[in-house]
């Protein structure tokens, strides 16, 4: 079985330089000036999960790791979609930089998705899995710009605020999970580390019950069920 979280960049990171990538460098795209730059910034490279330090990011991983250590017979992904570099695997080595899709008005993120190919990205990766879980606010929705009908093998559910709607499938195989301020201090977390905190809930549960994972793979309106019922 394989399971892949789908999740966005932070602006908090580990490091914050004042020479770091911007948006002006990333509109070089596959240019040496761009290389140059990002070469002059290895002292500060670490590997992509490493680089995010927001509270979501944070819980994701803890859950994450849970997951991983509780059923090492599920293959457990990440990717994460970056403003910067596009759809990117955790462990891709990366610099500090200061980009993200909330700052772009609409035209400039459908144009700069669609320059990173992000919508073609992000359908490929997905159709090697059984379930892909979303971590996705509005704007990060919209730059992955997904089809109403999603012709993939597997299923996906989508962790966001109930202003996504607009922009998510309505295929058979979508579930959603809409996350509202009431649910921070229900579920334990603040507002931004919310969708974080979900994914930690669900490591904190398998680590009991390792196959509730499978299960959840199999049926995942169980995800949903989980946190609704939370805590009990």
């Amino acid at each position: 079985m394989r399971l892949l979280f789908l999740t966005s960049c932070t602006g908090q990171k580990a490091y914050k330089i004042d020479n770091q990538l911007t948006w002006d460098d990333f509109r070089l795209l596959d240019t040496e000036a761009l290389w140059q730059k990002e070469e002059s910034l290895d002292a500060f490279r670490l590997p992509a999960r490493d680089m995010y330090t927001g509270q979501q990011h944070v819980r994701l991983l803890r859950g994450l790791d849970a997951l991983r250590k509780a059923c090492p017979y599920i293959r457990v992904d990440l990717k994460i979609i970056s403003a910067g570099y596009g759809l990117i695997d955790e462990n891709v080595p990366i610099v500090p930089y200061e980009m993200s899709f909330n700052m772009l008005k609409a035209k400039a993120l459908r144009e700069w998705a669609d320059s990173l190919k992000l919508p073609y990205w992000v359908l490929s990766v997905m159709a090697v899995y059984d379930l892909s879980i979303f971590l996705l606010g509005e704007k990060y929705l919209r730059a992955v710009n997904l089809p109403s009908e999603l012709e993939i093998p597997g299923a996906c559910v989508f962790l966001t605020g109930k202003g996504s709607q607009p922009h998510l499938p309505k295929s058979s195989n979508v579930y959603t999970v809409f996350l509202e301020s009431k649910d921070a201090r229900r579920l334990g977390a603040g507002l931004v580390a919310l969708k974080g905190r979900v994914v930690e809930i669900l490591g904190e549960h398998v680590s009991h019950d390792p196959g509730f994972l499978e299960r959840m793979i199999d049926s995942p309106a169980l995800l949903g069920k989980l946190i609704r019922d939370y805590p009990r």
